[in-house]
């Protein structure tokens, strides 16, 4: 129920000299055995600046190189800013899944500044022939489970677990290989960066929701509900949300809101910010249409849900006789391919006691 504020990640402070390392992204592409690295570079000065750029990829653990590039010269104008982008071969590619999962470094640098970002050789992607997800070329099916970080944050006993870097792995590795789980969902609340690096070295899929749950009109008591966004402010809000995690082989899938309805989201912001990823992850746009013709759409068979409302009708042994096949017209769009990413309507806190709900 609350917003917890605060810093809750590192924080670094970095020196260097012209031309300024702004971003940088690795996009793989299994198929050639490549990755397509794009880096925005920057000169800071008041004077032209000639550089060089050279690129080499090591592998995480051991640290063998795996590719390197001739330096590359370049110039730039006095506060110019500009993107360049570089296709690596790496030979023999080793490919990144939750059950392999297998680490790069990249090291990127220029005459002042330099910069390693990890990343892994793997690609994912739904069908909307299949209704499947797909990683590195074959069908692959999804089983796991949500985390609401946010939510944990009221428990009084949650303390520091979640930058204990020993309970994290168990959460986020331990406790999925028990269960035979390979995907979660991220949401109502965004979790530490550092999360996503555990997510990369213990192989779990990770499906990243921005943090908007706003539901539509209809759904609560205030009959003058509105929901408003300033799209200049949300564009610039995604953009840096992608950029913070782009280059995680964990993250799967970018997931636009949760259980809203709001045309907003698929006619505007997903078209800004989409190409800015170069792996072309897809994205999930809750209860609005989704907005590419592959995408999943959200499903929430909430099938405990008359017991809350009045007499439970739904009986354990109703799953015998059910296929899972959401009801025609039910979602958005009957031909993407749904994902099941809530279920149940079973609520409990972490001693079994019912929530508020």
């Amino acid at each position: 129920i609350k917003w917890t504020p605060g810093i809750y990640d590192d924080v670094s402070v970095f020196f260097c000299d012209n031309p300024l390392i702004e971003t940088i992204q690795v996009a793989p592409r299994i198929a050639t055995g490549e990755i397509v690295v794009q880096a925005s570079v920057k000169n800071d000065a008041d004077a032209p600046c000639s550089s060089s750029l050279a690129y080499a990829v090591k592998t995480w653990k051991g640290g063998e190189q795996a590719a390197a590039t001739a330096p590359e010269a370049i110039s730039l104008q006095p506060g110019e800013q500009k993107n360049f982008n570089r296709t690596i071969k790496i030979p023999n590619a080793h490919w990144w899944s939750p059950e392999d999962p297998f680490l790069y470094v990249l090291e990127f640098r220029t005459g002042g500044d330099s910069v390693q970002t990890r990343f892994g050789m793997r690609e994912f992607r739904y069908d909307a022939a299949t209704k499947r997800a797909w990683l590195n070329g074959k069908v692959y099916y999804l089983r796991g489970s949500n985390i609401t970080l946010h939510r944990f944050f009221e428990d009084p006993l949650s303390g520091d677990l979640p930058w204990n870097e020993k309970w994290v792995r168990e959460l986020l590795g331990g406790i999925p290989k028990k269960m035979h789980w390979n995907y979660f969902r991220f949401c109502i609340g965004p979790v530490p960066d550092r999360w996503f690096d555990i997510c990369d070295e213990v192989g779990l899929l990770i499906q990243n929701e921005f943090p908007i749950w706003t539901g539509g009109q209809g759904w609560y008591k205030d009959q003058d509900y509105t929901r408003t966004y300033n799209l200049g402010e949300m564009i610039s809000q995604y953009q840096d949300w992608m950029r913070d995690n782009w280059n995680h082989p964990s993250l799967a899938v970018w997931d636009a809101n949760n259980e809203t309805k709001n045309d907003i989201f698929g006619d505007k912001i997903i078209p800004a910010v989409r190409a800015l990823d170069l792996s072309n992850r897809p994205w999930e746009n809750s209860y609005n249409q989704p907005a590419g013709s592959n995408d999943m759409v959200e499903y929430h068979p909430y099938f405990e849900h008359s017991g809350y409302r009045g007499r439970l009708t739904f009986k354990m042994s109703d799953l015998e006789t059910m296929d899972g096949t959401p009801a025609k017209g039910g979602l958005p769009s009957d031909t993407n391919p749904p994902v099941i990413n809530e279920y149940g309507w079973l609520w409990l806190n972490r001693d079994g006691t019912p929530t508020e709900l």
